[in-house]
Protein backbone atom coordinates (compact mmCIF):
# COMPACT_ATOMS: atom_id res chain seq x y z
CA UNK A 1 0.00 0.00 0.00
CA UNK A 2 3.04 2.77 0.59
CA UNK A 3 4.87 1.82 -2.89
CA UNK A 4 1.38 2.78 -4.84
CA UNK A 5 0.94 5.92 -2.87
CA UNK A 6 4.66 6.57 -3.80
CA UNK A 7 4.17 5.83 -7.28
CA UNK A 8 1.31 8.07 -7.02
CA UNK A 9 3.13 11.03 -5.55
CA UNK A 10 6.14 10.88 -8.05
CA UNK A 11 3.89 10.76 -10.60
CA UNK A 12 2.15 14.26 -9.34
CA UNK A 13 5.79 15.08 -8.57
CA UNK A 14 7.00 14.82 -12.49
CA UNK A 15 3.81 16.79 -13.73
CA UNK A 16 4.37 19.16 -11.45
CA UNK A 17 8.29 19.72 -12.48
CA UNK A 18 6.82 19.91 -16.05
CA UNK A 19 4.38 22.91 -15.04
CA UNK A 20 6.82 24.84 -13.04
CA UNK A 21 6.61 28.18 -14.44
CA UNK A 22 3.94 28.12 -16.66
CA UNK A 23 1.32 30.23 -14.42
CA UNK A 24 4.44 33.16 -14.25
CA UNK A 25 4.76 33.13 -17.92
CA UNK A 26 1.00 33.20 -18.72
CA UNK A 27 0.61 35.76 -16.40
CA UNK A 28 4.08 37.73 -18.14
CA UNK A 29 2.37 37.42 -20.94
CA UNK A 30 -1.24 38.55 -20.34
CA UNK A 31 -0.21 41.92 -18.04
CA UNK A 32 0.42 44.07 -20.87
CA UNK A 33 -2.45 43.75 -21.87
CA UNK A 34 -4.50 44.04 -19.34
CA UNK A 35 -2.70 46.98 -18.60
CA UNK A 36 -3.30 48.74 -21.57
CA UNK A 37 -6.97 47.84 -21.21
CA UNK A 38 -7.16 49.38 -17.76
CA UNK A 39 -4.61 52.87 -18.79
CA UNK A 40 -7.83 52.76 -21.83
CA UNK A 41 -10.37 52.88 -19.61
CA UNK A 42 -9.18 55.65 -17.39
CA UNK A 43 -7.66 57.77 -20.24
CA UNK A 44 -11.27 57.40 -21.98
CA UNK A 45 -13.06 58.36 -18.63
CA UNK A 46 -11.34 61.10 -18.19
CA UNK A 47 -11.89 62.42 -21.63
CA UNK A 48 -15.76 62.01 -21.28
CA UNK A 49 -15.39 63.45 -17.73
CA UNK A 50 -14.14 66.80 -18.98
CA UNK A 51 -16.98 66.86 -21.87
CA UNK A 52 -19.49 66.34 -19.45
CA UNK A 53 -18.28 69.66 -17.34
CA UNK A 54 -17.79 71.77 -20.61
CA UNK A 55 -21.34 70.71 -21.35
CA UNK A 56 -22.31 71.43 -18.27
CA UNK A 57 -20.20 74.92 -17.93
CA UNK A 58 -22.03 75.96 -21.32
CA UNK A 59 -25.51 74.98 -19.92
CA UNK A 60 -24.66 77.15 -16.50
CA UNK A 61 -23.46 80.24 -19.29
CA UNK A 62 -27.04 79.67 -20.81
CA UNK A 63 -28.57 79.26 -18.08
CA UNK A 64 -26.87 83.17 -16.48
CA UNK A 65 -28.86 85.27 -19.75
CA UNK A 66 -32.17 84.01 -18.18
CA UNK A 67 -31.26 85.54 -14.47
CA UNK A 68 -29.80 88.56 -16.51
CA UNK A 69 -33.24 91.36 -16.00
CA UNK A 70 -33.99 93.15 -18.80
CA UNK A 71 -32.47 90.98 -21.38
CA UNK A 72 -34.58 90.62 -24.57
CA UNK A 73 -32.81 89.88 -26.90
CA UNK A 74 -29.04 88.89 -27.94
CA UNK A 75 -27.99 92.67 -28.27
CA UNK A 76 -28.97 93.23 -24.41
CA UNK A 77 -26.47 90.66 -22.95
CA UNK A 78 -22.87 91.47 -21.25
CA UNK A 79 -20.80 88.71 -23.24
CA UNK A 80 -17.96 89.38 -20.57
CA UNK A 81 -19.97 88.43 -17.55
CA UNK A 82 -21.32 85.12 -19.60
CA UNK A 83 -17.59 84.38 -20.06
CA UNK A 84 -16.97 85.00 -16.55
CA UNK A 85 -19.87 82.91 -15.44
CA UNK A 86 -18.27 79.98 -17.81
CA UNK A 87 -15.00 80.09 -16.43
CA UNK A 88 -16.75 80.17 -12.61
CA UNK A 89 -18.42 77.08 -13.68
CA UNK A 90 -15.51 75.14 -14.83
CA UNK A 91 -13.46 76.37 -11.70
CA UNK A 92 -15.64 74.15 -9.83
CA UNK A 93 -14.46 71.29 -11.15
CA UNK A 94 -11.16 69.32 -11.37
CA UNK A 95 -10.58 69.71 -15.12
CA UNK A 96 -7.50 71.50 -14.81
CA UNK A 97 -3.91 69.98 -14.43
CA UNK A 98 -3.33 68.52 -11.14
CA UNK A 99 -0.46 71.01 -10.56
CA UNK A 100 -2.95 73.99 -10.40
CA UNK A 101 -5.82 72.00 -8.97
CA UNK A 102 -5.37 72.53 -5.29
CA UNK A 103 -8.47 75.22 -4.55
CA UNK A 104 -10.78 77.05 -6.83
CA UNK A 105 -8.67 80.56 -7.04
CA UNK A 106 -6.25 78.55 -8.19
CA UNK A 107 -7.98 76.69 -10.88
CA UNK A 108 -9.77 80.52 -11.95
CA UNK A 109 -6.49 81.48 -12.53
CA UNK A 110 -5.56 78.39 -14.52
CA UNK A 111 -8.45 78.85 -16.57
CA UNK A 112 -8.46 82.56 -17.56
CA UNK A 113 -5.08 82.39 -18.77
CA UNK A 114 -5.67 78.88 -20.92
CA UNK A 115 -8.83 79.85 -21.91
CA UNK A 116 -9.04 83.37 -23.03
CA UNK A 117 -12.17 84.67 -24.63
CA UNK A 118 -11.91 83.59 -27.86
CA UNK A 119 -12.56 79.93 -26.81
CA UNK A 120 -15.71 81.01 -24.94
CA UNK A 121 -17.82 82.11 -28.23
CA UNK A 122 -20.87 84.41 -26.82
CA UNK A 123 -23.20 84.62 -29.74
CA UNK A 124 -26.49 84.23 -31.43
CA UNK A 125 -25.52 81.37 -33.45
CA UNK A 126 -26.72 77.87 -32.96
CA UNK A 127 -25.01 74.42 -32.26
CA UNK A 128 -26.14 72.91 -35.59
CA UNK A 129 -24.22 74.97 -37.37
CA UNK A 130 -26.70 77.43 -38.44
CA UNK A 131 -25.59 81.02 -38.86
CA UNK A 132 -27.78 83.27 -36.99
CA UNK A 133 -30.61 82.23 -34.25
CA UNK A 134 -32.39 85.95 -34.08
CA UNK A 135 -34.08 85.03 -30.66
CA UNK A 136 -31.57 83.01 -28.62
CA UNK A 137 -27.79 83.22 -27.02
CA UNK A 138 -25.62 80.33 -27.84
CA UNK A 139 -22.39 79.67 -25.43
CA UNK A 140 -20.29 77.57 -26.99
CA UNK A 141 -16.63 76.50 -25.62
CA UNK A 142 -13.50 75.24 -27.22
CA UNK A 143 -11.69 73.45 -24.46
CA UNK A 144 -7.32 73.06 -24.83
CA UNK A 145 -8.13 68.98 -23.25
CA UNK A 146 -4.40 68.82 -24.99
CA UNK A 147 -3.40 70.86 -21.61
CA UNK A 148 -5.24 68.71 -19.27
CA UNK A 149 -4.68 64.70 -20.12
CA UNK A 150 -3.47 62.63 -17.60
CA UNK A 151 -0.20 62.11 -19.55
CA UNK A 152 0.79 64.76 -21.49
CA UNK A 153 1.98 63.96 -25.20
CA UNK A 154 0.40 60.78 -25.56
CA UNK A 155 -3.08 59.63 -26.83
CA UNK A 156 -2.84 60.99 -30.37
CA UNK A 157 -6.38 59.29 -30.95
CA UNK A 158 -7.78 61.91 -28.51
CA UNK A 159 -9.10 65.25 -29.39
CA UNK A 160 -7.09 68.25 -28.91
CA UNK A 161 -9.61 70.53 -28.25
CA UNK A 162 -13.41 69.29 -26.57
CA UNK A 163 -16.48 71.36 -27.23
CA UNK A 164 -19.28 72.25 -25.75
CA UNK A 165 -22.37 73.92 -26.97
CA UNK A 166 -25.92 74.73 -25.56
CA UNK A 167 -28.41 77.68 -27.08
CA UNK A 168 -30.84 80.03 -24.82
CA UNK A 169 -34.31 80.52 -26.55
CA UNK A 170 -36.00 83.75 -26.03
Amino acid sequence: MTARVIAVSCSCATRRSAQHGAAAMEFALVLPILVLILLGLITFGSAFHTQLVIARAAEDGVRAVGFIPGVQSYSDIDAASIRDDVRESLAGSSIVPSAYDTDYATRLAWLQTNLPDADILVDNGTCSGQATNDDGVRVKIDFPYNKTRLLQGTYSWLPDTLTGCAVFQF
